[in-house]
Protein backbone atom coordinates (compact mmCIF):
# COMPACT_ATOMS: atom_id res chain seq x y z
CA UNK A 1 0.00 0.00 0.00
CA UNK A 2 2.93 2.30 0.68
CA UNK A 3 4.20 1.83 -2.86
CA UNK A 4 0.76 2.65 -4.27
CA UNK A 5 0.61 5.80 -2.18
CA UNK A 6 4.10 6.88 -3.22
CA UNK A 7 3.31 6.25 -6.88
CA UNK A 8 0.14 8.36 -6.67
CA UNK A 9 2.03 11.16 -4.94
CA UNK A 10 4.65 11.20 -7.66
CA UNK A 11 2.07 11.19 -10.46
CA UNK A 12 0.11 13.96 -8.75
CA UNK A 13 3.30 16.03 -8.46
CA UNK A 14 4.03 15.51 -12.16
CA UNK A 15 0.53 16.57 -13.17
CA UNK A 16 0.65 19.56 -10.81
CA UNK A 17 3.94 20.68 -12.34
CA UNK A 18 2.28 20.47 -15.76
CA UNK A 19 -0.65 22.57 -14.53
CA UNK A 20 -3.04 19.63 -14.62
CA UNK A 21 -3.74 19.01 -10.94
CA UNK A 22 -7.53 19.36 -11.39
CA UNK A 23 -7.41 16.64 -14.01
CA UNK A 24 -5.62 14.13 -11.81
CA UNK A 25 -7.85 14.95 -8.83
CA UNK A 26 -11.01 14.28 -10.86
CA UNK A 27 -9.64 11.22 -12.68
CA UNK A 28 -7.97 9.40 -9.79
CA UNK A 29 -11.28 7.83 -8.68
CA UNK A 30 -11.93 6.82 -12.30
CA UNK A 31 -8.55 5.08 -12.47
CA UNK A 32 -9.14 3.42 -9.10
CA UNK A 33 -12.56 2.15 -10.22
CA UNK A 34 -14.28 4.21 -7.55
CA UNK A 35 -15.81 7.00 -9.62
CA UNK A 36 -19.28 8.12 -8.62
CA UNK A 37 -19.39 10.80 -11.29
CA UNK A 38 -19.99 9.93 -14.96
CA UNK A 39 -17.27 10.88 -17.43
CA UNK A 40 -19.61 13.34 -19.15
CA UNK A 41 -19.98 15.30 -15.90
CA UNK A 42 -16.24 15.28 -15.28
CA UNK A 43 -15.74 16.50 -18.85
CA UNK A 44 -18.18 19.36 -18.30
CA UNK A 45 -16.50 20.33 -15.01
CA UNK A 46 -13.11 20.43 -16.71
CA UNK A 47 -14.40 22.09 -19.91
CA UNK A 48 -13.22 19.13 -21.95
CA UNK A 49 -14.88 16.72 -24.34
CA UNK A 50 -15.70 13.21 -23.13
CA UNK A 51 -13.19 11.87 -25.61
CA UNK A 52 -10.45 14.12 -24.24
CA UNK A 53 -11.25 13.01 -20.69
CA UNK A 54 -11.12 9.36 -21.74
CA UNK A 55 -7.74 9.92 -23.40
CA UNK A 56 -6.48 11.75 -20.30
CA UNK A 57 -7.69 8.87 -18.10
CA UNK A 58 -5.87 6.38 -20.33
CA UNK A 59 -2.66 8.43 -20.14
CA UNK A 60 -2.98 8.84 -16.37
CA UNK A 61 -3.55 5.10 -15.92
CA UNK A 62 -0.53 4.31 -18.09
CA UNK A 63 1.69 6.82 -16.27
CA UNK A 64 0.58 5.56 -12.88
CA UNK A 65 1.46 2.01 -13.98
CA UNK A 66 4.91 3.14 -15.10
CA UNK A 67 5.58 4.99 -11.86
CA UNK A 68 4.30 2.11 -9.76
CA UNK A 69 6.62 -0.30 -11.56
CA UNK A 70 9.52 2.09 -10.93
CA UNK A 71 8.60 2.40 -7.24
CA UNK A 72 8.36 -1.35 -6.77
CA UNK A 73 11.61 -1.95 -8.66
CA UNK A 74 13.40 0.19 -6.09
CA UNK A 75 12.43 -2.32 -3.39
CA UNK A 76 13.72 -5.41 -5.20
CA UNK A 77 17.15 -6.98 -5.29
CA UNK A 78 16.79 -7.88 -8.97
CA UNK A 79 14.82 -6.45 -11.86
CA UNK A 80 13.95 -10.05 -12.75
CA UNK A 81 11.61 -10.11 -9.74
CA UNK A 82 9.51 -7.14 -10.91
CA UNK A 83 6.82 -8.98 -12.87
CA UNK A 84 6.35 -11.53 -10.09
CA UNK A 85 6.05 -8.75 -7.51
CA UNK A 86 3.51 -6.88 -9.65
CA UNK A 87 1.54 -10.12 -9.95
CA UNK A 88 1.54 -10.57 -6.18
CA UNK A 89 0.40 -6.98 -5.71
CA UNK A 90 -2.49 -7.45 -8.13
CA UNK A 91 -3.48 -10.68 -6.41
CA UNK A 92 -3.37 -9.03 -3.00
CA UNK A 93 -5.49 -6.10 -4.19
CA UNK A 94 -8.05 -8.37 -5.81
CA UNK A 95 -8.17 -10.70 -2.81
CA UNK A 96 -7.12 -13.74 -4.82
CA UNK A 97 -4.19 -16.05 -3.97
CA UNK A 98 -0.80 -15.09 -5.45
Amino acid sequence: MTQLKLAWQRVEQEFEAAGKSALVIRLRPVIAGQADTPIREIAAELSMSEGAVNVAAHRLRRRFGEVLREQIALTLASADELDDEIGRLRAALSGSPA
